[in-house]
């Protein structure tokens, strides 16, 4: 069988609900949406609907905040506190924007997912329904170290949100209006955006949360907007169109791709982190981003020879399972470096290319 089918085998067998890309470098392999974007009036998602991310919106934040540091407006250095205007007190002096950036900062974490493992159920201590932007996060980020700043590696969306906070004080911009300016348009990212629950755009997928196999929207679990720790809609086309402004050079300096792409912490053995991406180390080097909350589930890979694939689910586990075939599948499999898939792609699209 091919990979497609083993795809297309595995979505059927989970009810899959969402999106898959699969390209060599700038070459389509496969893509193919699954289920509904709205399951009420039966509305499909398609090859362009937009999902939302959850936490791989981090890798934008990472993003932006290497944007500042390549016009001189900040280093990996700067204490946290020279740059934010608010008060801190329980946040030590010596956090850095590279541990929050590294998740190495000890900071408090409004969701510590260290001691969640239920995304469908969790409540905040701020209702969803006033989370805008990040200066509505701050009363929940009042609270005692974890550890001093860079004593090990502990995933942090408060850490994300004071990078957040950081943006907005050193741009004069929402965080959201610089990511989408400053990250999405030089990359050609058209269709990406942080879009309000209440007020979705066309061609965007609710999320949806299996509640006693009865499904049911996200709206009410997850922030009205997006902000530094997750919340970004994107299609899979603009993340490919992003994984190649990042690697090629249109978005970052050489340098700052090194520091965001280079190992910081060993999370687990086959695993890393640097600033903003995962790290993985499976026969070969590879970087990812990733995300899961409340009726979103995402995985976007990029591989070192520029092969990567992405999948989107408005649910929140189904891109699990799909995103362990198509990796087991491609780290085996060599990449089509001579083949003009452009002149094939319909023929690579029902099965018989891969």
């Amino acid at each position: 069988m091919t990979l497609i089918d083993n795809i297309r085998d595995k979505a059927g067998e989970i009810n899959f609900s969402g999106m898959v890309l699969v390209r060599d470098g700038q070459n389509p392999l496969y893509r193919e949406a699954f289920g509904y974007a709205d399951r009420s009036n039966r509305i499909p998602n398609r090859e362009k609907t937009r999902f939302a991310i959850a936490s791989g919106t981090k890798t934008f934040t990472a993003a932006g905040i290497f944007r500042l540091i390549d016009r001189g407006k900040l280093t990996l250095d700067t204490p946290l506190h020279s740059v934010v205007k608010e008060d801190f007190p329980l946040i030590d002096k010596a956090v850095t924007i590279d541990s929050l950036l590294s998740h190495r900062s000890g900071i408090y974490d409004y969701l510590d997912e260290e001691l969640i493992d239920d995304y469908d159920g969790f409540e905040l201590a701020v209702p969803n329904h006033k989370l805008y932007g990040p200066r509505d996060y701050i009363p929940m980020l009042h609270g005692d170290m974890k550890f001093p700043p860079g004593e090990r590696f502990s995933y942090s969306n408060s850490g994300y949100i004071l990078l957040a906070l950081v943006i907005e004080t050193l741009s004069g911009q929402s965080f959201s209006g610089f990511i989408e300016e400053e990250v999405f348009k030089p990359a050609g990212m058209n269709h990406s955006g942080f879009f309000e629950m209440n007020r979705l755009p066309g061609d965007t997928a609710y999320g949806y949360i299996d509640d006693n196999k009865d499904w049911k929207t996200n709206i009410f679990d997850v922030p009205v907007k997006g902000c530094g720790d997750g919340g970004a809609f994107t299609t899979a086309e603009d993340l490919s169109l992003f994984w190649f402004g990042l690697m090629k050079g249109s978005l970052l300096s050489e340098h700052s791709l090194a520091c965001m792409t280079e190992k910081v912490s060993s999370v687990k053995p086959e695993t890393g982190y640097g600033r903003g991406l995962w790290i993985g180390f499976d026969r070969e080097k590879y970087l990812y981003m990733e995300g899961c909350d409340a009726g979103v589930s995402c995985l976007s890979v990029y591989y070192s020879d520029a092969r990567y694939f992405t999948v989107l689910s408005n649910t929140t586990t189904g891109a699990y399972p799909l995103r362990t075939l198509i990796h087991e599948q491609l780290k085996s499999r060599p990449a089509s470096k001579k083949r003009d898939y452009r002149k094939s792609s319909s023929k690579s699209m029902n099965g018989t290319g891969i």
